[in-house]
């Protein structure tokens, strides 16, 4: 948790670093962490992922048509278009 990364700022200041150094490690370790939890909520809340998943766990490949292989791999390719669509708008939002 954040404890633990802090730990490296914590130790700075025990050394007798400069305070504007460990200010700005501190800037620096709050602009990760926020990186990191965005990061984490964008692949967390993808819904297109989970369904994509869920499409694939539900084909039956042994009494699949080609005809419905083609169709499931549109099908596909149309959901993995969308979530691309979806990351980069959230990318952009967060950058």
């Amino acid at each position: 948790g954040t404890a633990l990364k802090s730990y490296g700022v914590y130790a700075a200041q025990l050394a007798g670093l400069p305070k504007p150094v460990v200010h700005r490690a501190e800037e620096l370790l709050g602009e990760y962490e926020k990186e990191d939890y965005n990061l984490k909520n964008l692949t967390n809340n993808s819904s297109s992922s989970n369904e994509i998943e869920r499409s694939l766990a539900e084909i039956d490949t042994d009494n699949l048509s080609p005809v419905e292989a083609l169709m499931k791999i549109y099908e596909l390719k149309n959901l993995l278009a969308t979530e691309k669509q979806f990351f980069r708008k959230e990318i952009k939002a967060v950058g």
